[in-house]
């Protein structure tokens, strides 16, 4: 893309730099080794935090299962999502692959994973069809598969699985019940305003009471990589291109492209840049 820019003769780049400070990023294959080192290491349970939708992430996490001898953990949500690009690409694994679970999370009435369940009338158990109610329809074909297991498989086998548990979902270790020496990776972006600062203490304060060795917290161990380009990439780019004049959006160094280039159009707010 930044080659078949670079010979249109661009008057004008808007250019974001929310890591122009940084010479040079962490990539996936950082992820990955760095992650893999902190499980390797866990008797107990791995937890794991991603964003849902970064397949990429995803991948790494997967490629980590298969490499540690355990099996990644994923929710409904993100089964669906595989199914969906399953038919379009075979780029990412399918359902049934040996590496991969999916987790029935409790609900309503908290039937996941207890087969059996007594009724108020003695000697009665729920029937199956009440116990899908706590599910929507599109989620209960995954309930009977056979790589779908729930909080009791993870208490019984915690060495053997990464489980991945969002911001929403960690209650589910309430019940999951991690073993002293268990791991919470946070590979997500590190907390840039108020309210993810507040998000984050939650979470702080959950896995304090779970007893969880937490990694990723302060974002500079090398457990995310970010989509946004460093500087070293931002202004390799911006040379290729050549553009007339560069307008920085994004960012809170703007400052920083004058180190690089005498074009720098600084727009603060409230003015109108008039191409």
């Amino acid at each position: 893309m930044v080659e078949k820019v670079s010979g249109e003769g661009i008057d004008l780049m808007l250019v974001e730099g929310t890591r122009i400070t940084e010479h040079q990023g962490t990539t996936e294959t950082d992820v990955y080794r760095r992650a893999s080192e902190i499980i390797r290491g866990t008797q107990g349970l791995a937890v794991v935090n991603y964003p849902m939708r970064d397949l990429a992430r995803f991948k790494t996490f997967h490629n980590i299962a298969k490499a540690t001898g355990r099996k990644l953990v994923i929710g409904f949500k993100q089964a669906y999502q595989l199914e969906l690009f399953a038919e379009i690409t075979d780029e990412y694994p399918g359902l049934d692959d040996p590496s991969l679970c999916l987790y029935a999370e409790r609900k309503g009435w908290g039937t996941a994973g207890r087969s059996g369940l007594p009724s108020n009338i003695e000697g009665v158990c729920l029937p199956e069809n009440v116990c899908q109610q706590d599910y929507d329809a599109w989620e209960r074909e995954y309930l009977d598969r056979g790589n779908t297991v729930c909080y009791t498989d993870l208490r019984e086998g915690q060495s053997q699985y990464i489980f991945y548990c969002n911001y929403f979902q960690v209650n589910e270790l309430i019940d999951v019940k991690p073993v002293p020496g268990s791991v919470y990776i946070r590979s997500v972006t590190e907390p840039f305003d108020e309210e993810m600062e507040l998000d984050a203490r939650r979470i702080d304060n959950w896995l304090s009471l779970f007893g969880l060795k937490q990694y990723g917290r302060t974002g500079d161990d090398g457990l995310h990589a970010s989509g946004h380009a460093s500087g070293t990439e931002l202004v390799e780019m911006i040379k290729t291109i050549n553009p007339k004049k560069i307008v920085p959006i994004h960012t809170e160094h703007p400052d920083r492209f004058t180190n690089y280039f005498e074009n720098v159009i600084r727009v603060e707010q409230g003015e109108m840049l008039k191409l």
